[in-house]
């Protein structure tokens, strides 16, 4: 069993933080209500997995813009996936 010797350091360590988002459709910077957007198809079996996409968006108008998209994807695919959720954003810390 090894015996260990130890000491208290004080560590500076940088982190990565967000301090904003902004909506994939339109660029726009997001504060307060939004929705977050899943899409995916199980077209491929298990390599569906890569199918897997992710959005914030600002306004019903780009959520509107994404379902068009998703109905326009549909037309190619049987298994395709839309999952709509709503959220807030404060700002950053």
């Amino acid at each position: 069993m090894m015996s260990a010797i130890k000491e208290t350091r004080q560590v500076t360590k940088e982190v990565e933080v967000t301090i904003g988002i902004t909506c994939d459709v339109c660029g726009k910077a997001i504060k307060g209500d939004y929705w977050t957007l899943r899409t995916s198809h199980n077209d491929w079996g298990n390599d569906s997995v890569d199918s897997f996409k992710y959005f914030d968006l600002c306004s019903r108008k780009c959520v509107c813009q994404k379902l068009k998209d998703y109905f326009i994807d549909c037309k190619e695919s049987n298994t395709q996936e839309f999952q709509l959720e709503q959220d807030y954003y404060k700002g950053g810390d």
